[in-house]
């Protein structure tokens, strides 16, 4: 009996063992970096500066903020969104929701251009994440429309599938996308279902009356982009390491899944430019980045891919930046327009301004 229970008991070290190592391994901390960039970069300060959306016709980047450290230490805080000129001689942050007065705490943001030239900002508000829970707040999605240089507040967005909000995509003045990055809403739940890859992430379709889930399977859903003609839908699975494609209904919301493009990174979010090349900030060592959002002093690497699809429909992956995290820290968002782009990260002070050519 006693050798039985030994047997069984050195099984159950080596299956953890594995599980263990399996884990390392595919959080990417085993890579060699060689750290290298197609631009020069500048630091701009700015609190926790997690999502950017550039509109390429007034030249402005918005950006999200909000102070996750802050919080962390338990002290109130109030975020934004700032405007950034990418046209401006020495551009600065400018809160441009500084008259909020709801709780804001913008995480995911998207930028929809209607047929007319109305502009509205859908913004993730968030009651709680994987990192500070509070299952008295509630998330939102807060509508603003954009004119003239300011964010005007039309509309708040509630529902019980705001689980665990992360992404959004505007797909009209008041219908959009977002992802559920978990599928279980407790800290534990979160964690089990991210260390054991499990697939229960979601994303879901709000149509202006009511919530459904549009596409489901993904681990740790988390950045969104649509193509310029509007009938192909992009989504990101950080620990899947992938983007997904998807065919879109645009009379029904109803999404089909059609491929998946392998990154072998934990992608975060994804923005579109002019060309329809896709610019995806990522996080090449995501146990890094854990201990990064716990401990500012462990740096934690950051990586930005251009994502580019060919007349065959073949997607080709390049590497413009790859950053020890030195530069920022735990990169989460990339955008550009013309030669110009900005790099965000959820947990570091800073974004970086970057222009082409070393």
């Amino acid at each position: 009996m006693a050798k039985k229970l030994l047997i069984g008991l050195c099984a159950l070290i080596v299956l953890a063992a594995g599980f263990l190592v399996k884990t390392i391994y595919d959080a990417g901390q085993f890579r060699t970096l060689r750290p290298h960039s197609d631009y020069r970069c500048l630091k701009v300060k700015l609190p926790c500066p997690e999502d950017i959306e550039i509109d390429a016709e007034g030249g402005m980047a918005l950006i999200s903020s909000s102070d996750r450290r802050a919080a962390m230490r338990g002290e109130t805080t109030q975020g934004g969104i700032y405007g950034y000129s990418l046209r401006a001689n020495n551009p600065v942050p400018v809160n441009l929701t500084a008259d909020f007065r709801k709780e804001f705490h913008p995480h995911g943001i998207s930028l929809y251009r209607d047929p007319s030239g109305r502009r509205y900002l859908f913004v993730i508000n968030m009651g709680h994440d994987a990192h500070f829970f509070d299952a008295a707040k509630k998330n939102h999605v807060e509508i603003f429309e954009y004119a003239g240089g300011r964010l005007i507040h039309r509309e708040t967005v509630s529902g019980d599938l705001l689980q665990t909000p992360n992404d959004i995509l505007g797909v009209g003045p008041r219908r959009f996308y977002f992802t559920n990055d978990h599928g279980a809403e407790s800290p534990l739940g979160k964690k089990l279902e991210t260390y054991l890859q499990l697939a229960l992430s979601n994303i879901v379709y709000y149509d202006g009356r009511g919530f459904s889930i549009a596409a489901g399977d993904l681990v740790y859903a988390n950045g969104l982009a649509m193509s310029g003609d509007g009938k192909r839908v992009y989504a990101t699975s950080t620990v899947g390491k992938l983007m997904r494609l998807y065919d879109r209904d645009a009379a029904t919301g109803r999404l089909t899944e059609v491929r998946d493009v392998p990154l072998d990174t934990g992608v975060d979010n994804i923005n579109i430019d002019a060309q329809g090349r896709i610019w995806a900030g990522c996080m090449p060592k995501l146990l890094s980045f854990v201990s990064y959002t716990k401990d500012p002093s462990r740096l934690a690497p950051s990586q930005v891919l251009t994502i580019s699809r060919d007349a065959a429909g073949e997607y080709t992956v390049r590497e413009v930046y790859l950053d020890s995290g030195e530069g920022i820290s735990g990169c989460s968002s990339a955008a550009a327009l013309g030669d110009r782009m900005l790099v965000g990260a959820s947990y570091d002070d800073h974004f970086l301004d970057c222009t082409l050519g070393r």
